[in-house]
């Protein structure tokens, strides 16, 4: 069971309504299809891109990681971007910019649907050190506790939005405002509790043992904004700027993806999720995107995912944003 780390909030009215309409969607998740082998092995036998098998234990709840927001189409101002005639055949970020310990540090959310708050901390951490040096971690924490027109914190929030709010308000380091939801991992395996996680309140101040004030740790960002939907211009903005995030259509399948290059199989569709893209390459013939995700290193790849460039049915290159440092 999950331990309170923080003060209990009551979800405004609004937000009750909305999860109460969005109950059906919440419940789309067939539970028994991840911790299903055949599920697995019907996947397997389907394609030999990827590999399915067991990331969660069973009796874990992971609809509990889930957003139960409405899908929405995310805007931002597009950015022109001048696309490089010299792009590489692959692209690792974590190898280019290896003094940039964030760049593939594979976060945790926990029973938390807070990978639009991580994704959009994470993005703008890499890129503070890519343009700008030094390995400040911006709070995710922070952002899911404080923005307030994001989301409704734990049970979800949008990515574009969580970017324009780093851009008006920004936010602390990781030192000053740590991340307060416990994690799922157990030994090869994640094994999510029943409960969704509450969401600590939004602090004013670091914690005790940090000895800084919150309006010396701050850090905002430039603007926000999208990527045109076109491979070349993605990569062009990645190597020139660093990581983007994402978001992808989420399919059971993707719950049971191991390794390869993932493109939607099998399974219905639960959700919106945002990812971080670090880079690209080529497996097997088939081009990808390098993409980190929230679940932990025990999930996938260790944290790892491979989606197929263009073709993958998750509409990947659809959603993409980015901020100036």
């Amino acid at each position: 069971m999950l331990e309170n780390t923080g003060p209990v909030e009551m979800l405004p009215t609004r937000c009750v309504l909305v999860l109460l309409l969005l109950v059906p969607w919440a419940r789309s998740l067939d539970e028994s299809n991840i911790h299903s082998e055949q599920f697995w092995q019907d996947i397997n036998a389907a394609q030999d891109q990827w590999r399915a098998g067991r990331n969660f234990l069973p009796g874990s709840f992971v609809k509990n990681m889930l957003s139960v927001l409405p899908a929405r189409h995310e805007r931002l101002p597009q950015r022109t971007v001048d696309v490089n005639g010299n792009l590489p055949e692959s692209f690792d970020g974590r190898v280019v910019w290896k003094r940039c310990k964030g760049v593939g540090k594979v976060r945790d959310q926990g029973n938390c649907a807070s990978a639009w708050a991580m994704v959009a901390s994470a993005v703008f951490t890499d890129r503070l050190c890519v343009t700008k040096g030094g390995n400040t971690e911006i709070s995710a924490q922070n952002v899911l506790s404080c923005c307030k027109e994001c989301g409704t914190n734990c049970y979800g929030g949008y990515v574009s939005d969580a970017l324009v709010y780093l851009g008006k308000r920004g936010a602390p380091s990781y030192r000053c405002h740590p991340y307060e939801i416990y994690g799922c991992p157990k030994p090869g395996a994640l094994d999510c509790p029943a409960v969704r996680a509450l969401n600590p309140r939004c602090r004013t101040s670091c914690r005790s043992s940090y000895n800084k004030r919150p309006y010396q740790d701050v850090r905002r960002a430039g603007g926000a904004y999208s990527l045109a939907n076109t491979t070349a211009v993605i990569q062009s903005e990645l190597v020139a700027r660093g990581p983007v995030a994402a978001v992808m259509d989420l399919y059971e399948d993707l719950l049971v993806y191991k390794s390869g290059v993932y493109s939607h199989t099998a399974g219905h569709l639960l959700a919106q999720h945002p990812v971080k893209i670090v880079g690209w390459g080529t497996q097997a013939g088939t081009p990808y995107w390098l993409v980190v995700n929230t679940w932990s290193p025990v999930w996938g790849d260790r944290g790892i995912l491979r989606v197929a460039i263009n073709t993958n049915g998750c509409h990947l290159e659809n959603r993409v944003f980015a901020l100036n440092p």
